[in-house]
């Protein structure tokens, strides 16, 4: 287990972009995700 105190550096070194481009992956592949399933379903 990591100290909180380099958890706290590791927060503070986050940008807003990784962020969104984080989310943007994470919709990118849900909305995959779920075209397979209606494919597989239909």
């Amino acid at each position: 287990m990591r100290k909180g105190s380099e958890y706290a550096q590791d927060l503070s070194r986050i940008y807003p972009l990784h962020v969104i481009v984080v989310g943007l992956v994470a919709v990118f592949l849900l909305v995959i995700g779920l075209m397979m399933l209606v494919n597989t379903i239909v």
